[in-house]
């Protein structure tokens, strides 16, 4: 597609086995729905969805999206901003063939997608330069090829934001910060599948910050155990900062907080 707006491409079967055959691409492709396909390819440097020099404010919705080859990624975004890729599962199988790679991109919603790699540098998330203010939320992300990273920040100035996802990684490498990059980064509720915190991987000559934070649940008790609903709670972080004031609710329960358990900061 090219040149045009507000198109519906929906439960479609779009098969490809040549090189640089890209399930679909866009270019100058705005507004438009893509959803529900099952998109598979088959060759070096294909891509199942390849979307453009400002193909922008289109959704990509609940498609299944396979690859296999060298360097074939899933969903490429290249020079486009305000996307929504909701839903998707991805699946690449080659070398340094990631999942979904955001690259000059910015300002879209990357959520509750089921995304896996099996090949060797292949990331499940990689987010290349001159890529700002985009966010990541409930999805699940699985890397098995060697030297690959749930989510790979490869270079210059980027920010984004990531919630309530699982970056898991047979490497043991959730998120790798390559070198000569800056920028902050976000990370609430953020674990490997067993639940445990992602290991974080900062190159030579990175630069940036990064904010972890958890949730914190919790319950207002009298001494003796009971409920004590309606109580105001004020809590302060290691530094003596004001983290929170709220009120406990009905049932005693505090509402779940997003909590900065640490924030680790790399320079040059």
């Amino acid at each position: 597609m090219s040149s045009s707006n507000s198109n519906n491409i929906t439960s479609n079967s779009i098969t490809t086995t040549s090189t640089s055959a890209h399930g679909l691409i866009m270019q100058v492709v705005t507004s438009s729905n893509i959803i529900s396909n099952n998109i598979s390819t088959a060759g070096n440097t294909v891509h199942g969805i390849y979307a453009l020099s400002s193909s922008n404010s289109n959704n990509f919705v609940s498609n299944n999206i396979t690859t296999l080859g060298n360097t074939a990624y899933g969903i490429f975004l290249s020079s486009v901003n305000s996307n929504n890729l909701t839903s998707n599962n991805i699946r690449t199988s080659g070398t340094s063939a990631g999942a979904i790679v955001l690259s000059a991109s910015s300002s879209s919603n990357v959520r509750l997608n089921n995304i896996s790699t099996s090949g060797a540098t292949s990331d499940g998330i990689f987010i290349g330069a001159n890529t700002n203010l985009n966010a990541i939320s409930n999805s699940t992300v699985t890397v098995t090829g060697a030297g690959s990273t749930g989510i790979n920040v490869y270079s210059a100035t980027n920010n984004f934001t990531i919630v309530d996802s699982v970056l898991n990684a047979s490497s043991g490498i959730g998120l790798y910060i390559s070198s000569s990059v800056n920028g902050i980064w976000n990370f609430t509720n953020i674990t490997q599948l067993d639940g445990n915190p992602i290991v974080v991987n900062w190159s030579a000559g990175s630069n940036g910050t990064l904010n972890m934070h958890w949730y914190l649940s919790a319950k207002t008790n009298y001494t003796n155990g009971s409920d004590f609903p309606g109580v105001n709670v004020t809590a302060w972080d290691v530094y003596g900062n004001k983290a929170f004031n709220v009120l406990s609710d009905s049932s005693a329960n505090l509402r779940t907080r997003d909590n900065s358990a640490g924030c680790m900061t790399r320079f040059k």
